[in-house]
């Protein structure tokens, strides 16, 4: 029992600049952001009273709205939400909340914030330019079997930006290898890591696969066309050739694709390269 007390009766050190809100108790409704330290949250009442032998055309929204709930017999309440050891962490959490939480139209806040023009307005998803993460460079091939349907679908789904990453890691990892931009091709987006004169290793997804599937691997012929040196190649791995007269391409057998991207390529570079 006095281990509880003494530990409620320990000072609580608090961080020294905070984001508060002001809610108005008649509905509920928040309707003022700020930031501040010290008791700066619980002087906006004080604010208010001073104002009440003024001309009300001078008063702010603030200022009416505060005064309206103190003649509706109450008070606002003052609600920390958060709490920073710099100003400039709780202006821009302070911004964030008044342009995109709340929106400035349902506040009685003058202006946005500091910042403000790198966030977005409530309820605003359109595509900004200042905002949007930079999609990769795709370089479209309308080769066979290439509809805009699928490039529509690659494009909504994200496909592009997740093998984007995966292409990322890659480079991360084996910064010697020669290593493709995405591309859309036919049905499939995907990227070429170029392992030898001979052959390219393919990392793709098809148009129907899901943000997170699991990446698929095939080995294609540098030339994009059927050759003996190609077809020794798969021989001598004991792999089947899939269309031998067009842009021929084989899987090695072994592959997992249960297995992390780096360990797939990892097997595929050591066994076309011996």
């Amino acid at each position: 029992m006095s281990d509880n007390n003494e530990q409620a009766n320990e000072a609580v050190e608090l961080k020294q600049y905070y984001v508060y809100i002001l809610i108005d108790p008649c509905d509920n409704k928040v309707f003022y952001v700020g930031m501040g330290q010290g008791r700066r949250g619980n002087q906006h009442l004080q604010d208010a009273l001073k104002e009440q032998g003024n001309d009300e055309s001078t008063w702010s929204e603030k200022i009416r709205r505060i005064l309206a709930i103190k003649k509706a017999g109450s008070e606002p309440r003052t609600v920390v939400v958060a709490r920073f050891d710099t100003p400039e962490e709780a202006f821009a959490v302070e911004s964030v909340f008044i342009k995109w939480v709340y929106g400035i139209a349902q506040l009685t806040n003058k202006i946005h914030g500091h910042g403000q023009d790198y966030i977005r307005q409530q309820g605003d998803f359109k595509n900004n330019p200042y905002l949007d993460i930079t999609r990769p460079e795709i370089k479209i091939t309308k080769g066979h079997g290439y509809t805009q349907e699928n490039h529509d679908r690659i494009i909504a789904s994200g496909l592009d930006v997740y093998l984007a990453k995966m292409k990322d890691l890659v480079e991360a990892y084996y910064e010697d290898w020669n290593i493709s931009n995405i591309a859309l091709e036919s049905m499939n987006v995907s990227f070429y890591i170029t392992v030898a004169e001979l052959a390219k290793i393919e990392c793709y997804l098809p148009a129907k696969a899901q943000h997170g599937s699991p990446i698929k691997i095939r080995v294609r012929s540098m030339t994009g066309r059927p050759s003996d040196d190609f077809t020794k190649l798969a021989t001598r791995l004991n792999c089947e050739i899939k269309n031998p007269k067009g842009n021929p391409y084989f899987r090695l057998e072994e592959d997992n694709p249960n297995h992390d991207l780096i360990s797939r390529l990892e097997f595929y570079d050591e066994k076309l390269r011996l």
